[in-house]
Protein backbone atom coordinates (compact mmCIF):
# COMPACT_ATOMS: atom_id res chain seq x y z
CA UNK A 1 0.00 0.00 0.00
CA UNK A 2 1.46 3.17 -1.13
CA UNK A 3 0.34 6.09 1.45
CA UNK A 4 0.49 10.00 -0.36
CA UNK A 5 1.90 12.00 1.82
CA UNK A 6 0.80 15.97 1.10
CA UNK A 7 3.77 18.80 1.13
CA UNK A 8 2.53 20.81 3.76
CA UNK A 9 2.64 18.19 5.93
CA UNK A 10 6.03 17.16 4.50
CA UNK A 11 6.97 20.96 5.65
CA UNK A 12 5.30 20.45 9.06
CA UNK A 13 7.33 17.25 9.45
CA UNK A 14 10.14 18.90 8.57
CA UNK A 15 9.39 21.99 11.45
CA UNK A 16 8.66 19.69 13.95
CA UNK A 17 12.51 17.50 13.59
CA UNK A 18 13.82 21.13 13.01
CA UNK A 19 12.59 22.29 16.35
CA UNK A 20 13.30 18.83 18.24
CA UNK A 21 16.91 19.66 16.77
CA UNK A 22 17.28 22.42 18.53
CA UNK A 23 15.83 22.13 21.47
CA UNK A 24 18.12 18.57 22.09
CA UNK A 25 20.91 20.59 20.75
CA UNK A 26 20.27 23.75 22.65
CA UNK A 27 21.28 27.70 22.13
CA UNK A 28 23.43 29.25 24.72
CA UNK A 29 23.33 32.74 23.15
CA UNK A 30 23.01 35.60 26.00
CA UNK A 31 24.05 33.06 28.45
CA UNK A 32 26.66 34.83 30.61
CA UNK A 33 29.96 32.54 31.60
CA UNK A 34 29.69 31.41 35.16
CA UNK A 35 32.92 31.43 37.68
CA UNK A 36 30.42 28.27 39.76
CA UNK A 37 31.38 24.94 39.41
CA UNK A 38 28.05 23.10 37.20
CA UNK A 39 25.29 21.40 39.29
CA UNK A 40 26.71 18.04 38.41
CA UNK A 41 30.33 16.45 37.24
CA UNK A 42 30.88 16.73 34.07
CA UNK A 43 34.04 15.45 32.10
CA UNK A 44 35.14 19.66 30.44
CA UNK A 45 34.05 21.20 33.32
CA UNK A 46 35.00 22.96 36.81
CA UNK A 47 34.53 20.22 39.49
CA UNK A 48 31.86 20.80 41.74
CA UNK A 49 32.89 21.35 44.93
CA UNK A 50 32.28 19.61 48.55
CA UNK A 51 33.41 20.30 52.01
CA UNK A 52 33.35 16.98 54.07
CA UNK A 53 35.07 15.91 57.04
CA UNK A 54 38.58 13.48 56.84
CA UNK A 55 37.50 9.74 58.05
CA UNK A 56 38.10 9.62 61.51
CA UNK A 57 38.24 13.28 62.65
CA UNK A 58 35.99 16.70 62.72
CA UNK A 59 38.64 18.19 60.40
CA UNK A 60 36.88 18.83 57.07
CA UNK A 61 38.58 19.09 53.35
CA UNK A 62 37.41 21.29 50.58
CA UNK A 63 37.96 20.42 47.33
CA UNK A 64 38.95 24.33 46.29
CA UNK A 65 41.46 23.75 48.65
CA UNK A 66 43.28 20.99 46.17
CA UNK A 67 43.59 23.67 42.98
CA UNK A 68 46.66 23.62 42.17
CA UNK A 69 46.99 20.17 42.05
CA UNK A 70 46.25 16.95 39.95
CA UNK A 71 43.62 14.94 42.19
CA UNK A 72 42.21 11.70 41.79
CA UNK A 73 39.13 11.15 43.44
CA UNK A 74 38.02 7.63 44.48
CA UNK A 75 34.44 6.86 45.42
CA UNK A 76 34.65 3.63 47.41
CA UNK A 77 32.26 1.71 50.23
CA UNK A 78 34.01 -0.51 52.51
CA UNK A 79 31.42 -3.86 51.56
CA UNK A 80 32.64 -3.46 47.95
CA UNK A 81 35.01 -6.01 46.47
CA UNK A 82 36.14 -4.04 43.21
CA UNK A 83 36.73 -1.15 45.85
CA UNK A 84 39.22 -3.26 47.53
CA UNK A 85 40.41 -4.85 44.01
CA UNK A 86 41.84 -1.68 42.93
CA UNK A 87 42.80 -0.54 46.53
CA UNK A 88 46.92 -1.63 46.02
CA UNK A 89 47.06 0.52 42.75
CA UNK A 90 45.82 3.41 44.34
CA UNK A 91 48.07 2.99 47.50
CA UNK A 92 51.27 2.78 44.96
CA UNK A 93 50.02 5.60 42.69
CA UNK A 94 49.85 7.64 45.69
CA UNK A 95 52.99 6.81 47.15
CA UNK A 96 54.90 7.34 43.72
CA UNK A 97 53.17 10.78 42.42
CA UNK A 98 52.44 12.16 45.89
CA UNK A 99 55.81 14.17 45.32
CA UNK A 100 54.80 15.22 42.17
CA UNK A 101 51.66 17.46 43.22
CA UNK A 102 49.07 14.17 42.69
CA UNK A 103 46.33 13.56 45.16
CA UNK A 104 44.55 10.73 45.65
CA UNK A 105 41.72 10.96 47.86
CA UNK A 106 39.25 8.59 48.93
CA UNK A 107 35.52 9.64 49.33
CA UNK A 108 33.58 6.62 51.25
CA UNK A 109 30.21 5.61 50.92
CA UNK A 110 27.69 4.26 52.51
CA UNK A 111 30.11 2.61 54.81
CA UNK A 112 30.06 1.43 58.69
CA UNK A 113 33.11 3.42 59.80
CA UNK A 114 34.68 0.49 61.88
CA UNK A 115 34.74 -1.51 58.32
CA UNK A 116 36.37 1.35 56.95
CA UNK A 117 38.75 2.13 59.70
CA UNK A 118 39.61 -2.12 59.42
CA UNK A 119 40.41 -1.66 55.79
CA UNK A 120 42.40 2.00 56.27
CA UNK A 121 44.67 -0.42 58.55
CA UNK A 122 44.78 -3.84 56.58
CA UNK A 123 45.79 -1.86 53.32
CA UNK A 124 47.43 0.69 54.74
CA UNK A 125 45.79 3.10 52.98
CA UNK A 126 48.31 6.37 52.88
CA UNK A 127 45.69 8.97 51.11
CA UNK A 128 43.08 10.92 53.27
CA UNK A 129 39.75 9.52 52.86
CA UNK A 130 36.63 11.46 53.42
CA UNK A 131 33.44 10.71 54.48
CA UNK A 132 30.82 11.27 51.12
CA UNK A 133 26.98 11.84 51.44
CA UNK A 134 24.55 11.06 49.11
CA UNK A 135 24.14 14.85 47.93
CA UNK A 136 27.87 14.64 47.16
CA UNK A 137 27.45 10.98 45.36
CA UNK A 138 24.70 12.71 43.27
CA UNK A 139 25.94 15.61 42.46
CA UNK A 140 28.75 13.55 41.38
CA UNK A 141 26.73 11.02 39.51
CA UNK A 142 28.11 8.12 41.06
CA UNK A 143 25.77 5.70 40.07
CA UNK A 144 28.31 2.40 40.77
CA UNK A 145 31.22 2.00 42.76
CA UNK A 146 34.51 2.41 42.84
CA UNK A 147 34.08 5.85 40.62
CA UNK A 148 37.10 7.63 39.73
CA UNK A 149 37.52 11.23 38.51
CA UNK A 150 40.50 13.09 37.72
CA UNK A 151 40.61 16.59 37.85
CA UNK A 152 43.60 18.93 36.29
CA UNK A 153 45.50 21.54 38.26
CA UNK A 154 42.70 24.28 37.60
CA UNK A 155 39.92 22.08 38.90
CA UNK A 156 38.46 21.11 35.72
CA UNK A 157 37.62 17.14 35.30
CA UNK A 158 39.29 15.65 32.78
CA UNK A 159 38.39 11.72 33.28
CA UNK A 160 35.61 9.63 34.87
CA UNK A 161 35.67 5.95 35.50
CA UNK A 162 33.48 3.46 37.01
CA UNK A 163 34.68 0.18 38.08
CA UNK A 164 38.12 -0.72 39.09
CA UNK A 165 40.54 0.14 37.19
CA UNK A 166 43.97 -0.54 36.46
CA UNK A 167 47.15 1.56 38.35
CA UNK A 168 47.88 2.00 34.36
CA UNK A 169 44.85 3.64 33.61
CA UNK A 170 45.11 6.08 36.04
CA UNK A 171 48.92 6.63 35.55
CA UNK A 172 48.44 7.42 31.96
CA UNK A 173 45.94 10.16 32.86
CA UNK A 174 47.52 11.54 35.78
CA UNK A 175 50.76 11.66 33.82
CA UNK A 176 49.22 13.05 30.79
CA UNK A 177 48.21 16.20 32.93
CA UNK A 178 51.49 16.79 34.79
CA UNK A 179 53.19 17.00 31.50
CA UNK A 180 50.86 19.95 30.97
Amino acid sequence: MRMHVSPAATIALAALIALAGAAFVGCDRGKKASAEPPPYAEVGLLAPDFTLPYFGTSTRLGLKDLRGKVVLINFWASWCPPCRQEMPDLISLSRDYERRGVVVLGVVLNSNPQEVDQLIQQYQIPYQSVMGTDEVAGAWRVEGIPATYIIDREGIVRNHYVGAQSRTTFEWDVMQLLTR
